[in-house]
């Protein structure tokens, strides 16, 4: 039987054919000595196969190649932590604007205030629309509610309300954050006789709320926030709250993108009109400097995207399309005979310590648009990783959290690897510009603003293996091994 690598190896499986083959094929010989010798001969050789296998295997090569090996790193588990998960944003309020903000009503004396926050220039306040100065005493005999909902949690695999908190209250005063079914009962966590003056996270697990139980699968629940007071006031400010977010994950639906297929050459200056074309072992790249350290500060966001043409729908490959070694990693395997996998990783440290998200798609021929993101500080306790591909968020994680940030490589950031097709239009920005469920396709050249910090149309002459930036960072890129511009790419 033969023996065959794809774009994943099973190694496992293709060991043990050969074993097998080998153990129990017949061996015919008129003198027993020389068939035990050959059985010891055929196990000899089948171990050297195996250790040569693995060692090669377990090669890889620094940064002077465009890309390590990807083919095994799935099957890490050691070493990677799984992310899969498909994340929704409800509720992501930090009571910037007018109070109380839409989709929340308000009881007692909550309103904004300035006095105590966590971000930007306000939190809600127990006080806040009492028109007592900071540092006052709350008032006494009050049962104060902020209150949000109803919202949906009937596709939700998980869900979970975050918030920070400031709280300083008395003996026989209470704070609790809760959930509801109905509107009406409302379940939860609670603290009294606190004394924390300054924001801490806190969360409610939507799944199993206490005294209620889960609420997944449900299509009308409530979230509140309930302030309530004795007789006895003393010089305590209360509560602040900031920050609230209710996030929920579901399962991810079927795309149903049709790629781009144009019969004939764009016009000049437009989309696909001139691209980089690349060959399996050429790449563009560009010297590491600050302006390309992406995501390694405490609140660094970042996006990377750009366009992508399958030219075979029936390749069993791995190419690589954005990569800094030891920070970020976009790829995808293709297959002929299951799903593509995108992949996106990130780095915690130079090391194999890192974590991911992929997809699972069929990529038919034409040209796909796919950005990857990091929210960093999504959350007090999370940070988001995102994938977008062909309008749609194909994967989303808040799983992690890195502090400062993803790990500060010095390598070069590398454009292309192993990838014979073309790419266009990458752009690099210190800003997340994808985050909801679907976004517009971009259908004309990216235009450089305060946000970008590289930025390359591929509009330099045929043949060409320098790349210009058109951001005002100079973030130049460099051909090799046949990465050229090419003009008007027509399927």
């Amino acid at each position: 039987m033969p023996l065959t690598f794809s774009g994943e190896f099973d190694l496992f499986f293709s060991f043990n054919q050969i074993r097998r083959h080998i153990m129990t094929a017949p061996i015919r010989s008129s003198y027993p000595g020389i068939q035990t010798c050959l059985r010891l001969f055929a196990r000899l050789a089948l171990g050297i196969f195996i250790i040569f296998a693995l060692f090669f295997l377990a090669f890889q090569p620094g940064d002077s190649h465009v890309w390590d090996n990807p083919k095994d790193e799935l099957d890490k588990q050691a070493e990677v932590q799984r992310l899969v998960q498909f994340t929704r944003t409800i509720v992501d309020e930090g009571f910037e604007g007018s109070f109380p903000p839409d989709g929340w009503t308000a009881t007692g004396h909550w309103g904004q205030t300035s006095c105590e926050k966590k971000t930007g220039s306000y939190s809600a306040w127990v006080e806040g629309s009492s028109g007592l100065p900071c540092d006052s005493v709350y008032h006494a005999n009050e049962t104060s509610l902020l209150t949000y909902g109803p919202f949906d949690l009937s596709d939700a695999l998980t869900a979970r309300l975050d918030f920070q908190l400031w709280l300083w209250s008395s003996t026989g005063d209470t704070f609790a954050w809760q959930a509801s079914s109905d509107g009406v009962n409302f379940f939860g966590s609670s603290l009294t006789n606190s004394f924390t003056p300054s924001f801490n996270p806190q969360t409610l697990d939507l799944a199993a709320v206490p005294g209620l139980g889960s609420l997944i699968g449900d299509d009308s629940v409530w979230i509140r926030f309930r302030w309530q007071t004795d007789g006895f006031a003393q010089s305590f400010e209360g509560a602040y709250v900031d920050d609230v977010k209710v996030i929920k994950t579901v399962a991810p639906k079927e795309s149903t993108y049709i790629p781009f297929l144009y019969r004939a050459c764009p016009a000049p200056g437009s989309l696909f009109y001139s691209t980089l074309s690349l060959g399996a072992s050429s790449s563009a790249a560009v010297p590491d400097n600050t302006s390309l350290d992406l995501g390694v500060n405490a609140t660094d966001d970042f996006t990377v995207e750009g366009f992508f043409y399958v030219p075979d729908e029936n390749a069993n490959s791995t190419a690589s399309f954005f990569y800094k070694n030891y920070s970020y990693w976009l790829y995808i395997i293709f297959h002929n005979d299951q799903p593509d996998r995108l992949i996106y990783r990130i780095w915690l440290q130079p090391t194999t310590n890192y974590v991911y998200i992929y997809y699972d798609t069929e990529l038919n021929k034409g040209w796909h648009h796919v950005a990857i993101t990091f929210d960093n500080e999504f959350t007090s306790s999370w940070d988001l990783m995102g994938l977008f591909l062909d309008g749609e968020q194909a994967r989303s994680s808040v799983s992690t959290e890195w502090t400062p940030g993803i790990n500060n490589s010095s390598s070069s950031t590398v454009i292309g690897g192993s990838f014979a097709g073309n790419i266009e239009e990458v752009r690099i920005s210190n800003t997340v510009r994808y985050s909801g469920l679907t976004y517009t396709i971009p259908s004309t050249p990216f235009i450089s603003d305060a946000s970008t910090v590289a930025l390359w149309h591929f509009d330099e002459a045929s043949g060409s293996f320098v790349f210009n930036d058109s951001s005002p960072y100079g973030n130049t890129l460099t051909g090799a091994g046949g990465a050229v511009a090419s003009a008007c790419v027509n399927p």
